[in-house]
């Protein structure tokens, strides 16, 4: 299908765009009424307009898939694929393509290609678990959904699929526990219920259902060997026939909220703490769960009924600091963990959090503090040690901001001082600047202007040489080098200076007046070119000498106009006014 019209006129840009715009919107409008052709062609219509749109190839791309047209897609993502050749979402989308058209050697390039970019990418990983597991291929497929669960793809689907592979394999113990974990976390899992029966008689288990007294002990069996799914399965069926069991409930939910299964974790918490709700764990472990499982209303509200308890219960008071660091309130965080630490100032965690608080706060020594605490105490903790670097670092870079800050309200005291003509105050304020920075041309420059309106013309010298050596080419710099070296008697290389101020600043006025004051006496025709490369440098001069001799000839006094269009001629000759205004008073005067 023809994507491109080599006959239609040009149109601009922000004609192709609004018409580009409309085509989408047709064809959205066309999508939801279930005309699928018809906003294909109009995308297509975008396409031929903007080419190379990412959005509009994997758009249209999505529909030719939908819609069977597996080539046609196939040739839409080939085309993105140029365009983002190192994307790994388009490298999946195109493999998709080829598996619909069964290429499967150019699908697993494809998908092989998307993970080599992005190990961790979900749609790659679930499409190769998933052919793989079409074609019985049970350990490479399980490969990849273990992989897909670590990266917490605990859906039902996954971990069914996960069990089964490793049956297949011959792991029935974890296959058990996977198939356990589905159940627990998602509750009316037939499929997965029916396998964890089939791992459970592999494993010869009773078959269910059982005794209370059987499921209690499979679940303490469970538990000790590190099966965590299948001790909460058994446990809470044993809670289903004997739901008053306080003890073996705080056990389940201790080893979800362990586990961090808080969504099963909840109704389970919710009973222990209607049956006690003076303990101030079992409100706290609530808190923490209903906060996990987004209702953070009723986590504070638990919280604020345990400190009705006990106001000093530590991992309630802990969890609440953790709460609000996490919701981003660190100016609250710091009050709460401040108190926390006069209370505990012992406490891990506790200096922890306060270190963390601090961080956020910006209060950078203090959380260099804290943590360094914590470090001599827990020496080989990964992360307070990343996190103490990090403090450390800002600690640094809010220093030496300080110390710019100080060293330049110093610059702006010395020359407030000089303003006022202590100009040995502002010495004495500027030298220890430039002791601490120095690479600061400006303070060397101010120094030494300071140094030479002072009289002490070599330590100008010295210091403005060290200003222009850290920041050369700057002209107004260089003039008062040349002046302090003049004064030094080094008269060469002051002329030298301006020389090249001149030549790369013609206009510089400053460098044009000092090269013609100091070659004065010893080369006056130098002298005057300079003098006169100075007045031209401020046009106004000529201006206003040009209108003044106007005037004069107007007046009939030539006489007295004549010098000043000499001297305009003498800064500028070929200044055309100026001599048609000497013409003119020659001929009047022949005449």
């Amino acid at each position: 299908m023809s994507i491109t019209n080599p006959e239609a006129p040009k149109a601009t840009t922000e004609d192709q765009d609004q018409a580009v715009q409309q085509a989408i919107e047709s064809a959205e409008r066309k999508a939801a009424a279930h005309d699928r052709d018809g906003a294909i062609a109009e995308l297509e219509r975008a396409l031929a307009l903007k080419p190379d749109s990412p959005f509009l190839l994997k758009t249209l791309g999505g529909i030719l898939l939908e819609a069977g047209s597996h080539w046609e897609a196939q040739q839409r993502y080939r085309q993105l694929l140029r365009i983002q050749p190192e994307n790994a979402e388009t490298h999946v989308l195109s493999a998709v393509a080829s598996l619909r058209m069964g290429r499967l050697d150019e699908f697993s390039t494809g998908i092989g290609r998307a993970l080599d970019l992005d190990p961790t990418n979900i749609p790659a990983l679930q499409w190769r678990g998933r052919v793989a597991f079409d074609n019985q291929n049970h350990a490479e497929a399980g490969r990849d959904y273990a992989r897909l669960v670590d990266l917490g793809q605990t859906d039902v689907d996954t971990l069914t699929t996960l069990g089964v592979c490793l049956a297949r394999g011959g792991q029935w113990e974890i296959a058990g526990e996977t198939f356990a974990q589905a159940v627990v976390l998602h509750g009316m899992a037939e499929v997965a219920r029916e396998n964890l029966e089939v791992a459970r008689a592999k494993l010869g288990r009773p078959a269910f259902p059982t005794s209370a007294g059987a499921l209690l002990e499979e679940g303490m069996q469970d538990y000790e060997r590190g099966n965590s799914a299948l001790a909460c399965w058994a446990w809470t069926e044993f809670l289903k026939l004997q739901p008053r069991n306080l003890e073996v409930r705080k056990n389940l939910a201790s080893l979800l909220v362990n586990r961090k299964w808080m969504a099963p974790a909840l109704p389970h918490l919710e009973e222990l703490v209607r049956g006690n709700p003076w303990d101030p764990a079992l409100g706290t472990w609530l808190a923490l769960v209903h906060f996990e499982t987004g209702h953070r209303a009723k986590a504070m509200e638990a919280l604020q009924t345990v400190f009705g308890v006990d106001p000093r219960y530590l991992e309630a008071r802990r969890l609440e600091i953790d709460l609000v660091l996490r919701e981003g309130r660190h100016e609250e965080a710091w009050w709460l963990v401040q108190r926390f630490c006069r209370d505990h100032p012992e406490d891990l965690v506790g200096r922890i959090s306060r270190g963390v608080c601090a961080f956020h706060c910006q209060r950078w020594a203090e959380a260099v503090a804290d943590l360094e605490w914590v470090l001599e105490r827990q020496p080989d903790n990964i992360l307070v040690k990343q996190n103490l670097e990090a403090a450390r670092d800002r600690l640094r870079e809010g220093e030496a901001l300080r110390e710019e800050a100080r060293l330049r309200a110093s610059l702006d005291e010395a020359g407030h001082l000089q303003s006022i003509g202590d100009l040995r105050g502002a010495i004495a304020l500027l030298e220890p600047v430039t002791e601490r920075r120095a690479d600061w041309a400006e303070a060397w420059d101010a120094l030494g202007s300071l140094r030479y309106m002072s009289g002490d013309v070599e330590g100008a010298r010295r210091d403005l040489l060290k200003a222009n050596r850290l920041a050369p080419g700057l002209p107004d710099l260089q003039v008062r080098l040349a002046m302090a070296s003049n004064a030094c008697g080094r008269s060469a290389e002051s002329v030298a200076l301006l020389d090249q101020v001149t030549e790369e600043q013609p206009l510089h006025a400053p460098a044009h007046r000092l090269r013609g004051d100091m070659l004065l006496e010893s080369e006056p025709n130098e002298a005057q070119r300079s003098y006169a490369a100075c007045l031209r440098a401020t046009p106004s001069v000529c201006e206003d000498l040009i209108r003044l001799g106007a005037a004069l000839l107007q007046s009939g006094r030539a006489s007295e106009a004549r010098p000043l269009f000499e001297t305009v001629l003498a800064i500028q000759p070929d200044h055309p006014v100026a001599i048609k205004a000497r013409a003119r008073i020659e001929s009047s005067t022949h005449a």
